[in-house]
């Protein structure tokens, strides 16, 4: 009787401790590496009078164009905006002005002064962005050229 008696002893004591353990709540959490995420930043250029052909932006990683502003005394020029390797834009200024009537990201305009403005906003990229601005007839003389972008590089 005692071997019985031992057993039972046995079950109500493991009985008893998994429903303390089950009232303490024992919660084992697994262990979670965090890898933290790069920082985003802002890179704001403005220039002045420069000289093109030349390249306004050049960059690598992951971002978005937040806004282009060019401001000449000329209209005939090509712009190339690449994202990623791939050629989004090869266009004049006449032809942006075209596209601003059906394209939110895009205003081109002339100024009361007889310049001609050109803005470009909000354009993702993941892994490059660069822009290009070739004068028609030779070099050629910009009056502005504003950019902000986001980039995690």
């Amino acid at each position: 009787m005692s071997r019985s008696r031992d057993i039972l002893l046995d079950m109500a004591s493991r009985i008893v401790a998994a429903e303390e353990l089950a009232r303490a709540k024992i919660v084992v959490r697994p262990e979670v590496k965090v890898t933290p995420s790069p920082a985003m930043k802002t890179v704001v250029v403005k220039r002045k009078d420069f000289k093109v052909p030349d390249t306004l932006i050049d960059v690598h990683g992951s971002g978005c164009l937040k806004e282009l502003l060019v401001k000449s005394s000329f209209k005939e020029y090509v712009l190339r905006l690449y994202a990623d390797g791939s050629q989004l834009y090869a266009d004049g200024w006449d032809d942006f002005n075209e596209m601003s009537q059906e394209v939110d990201e895009i205003s081109a305009f002339r100024t009361e002064e007889g310049e001609y403005v050109l803005h470009l906003c909000d354009v993702k990229f993941t892994e490059s962005m660069k822009v290009v601005m070739e004068p028609v007839g030779g070099p050629r003389t910009v009056s502005l050229m504003f950019y902000k972008l986001d980039i995690v590089s």
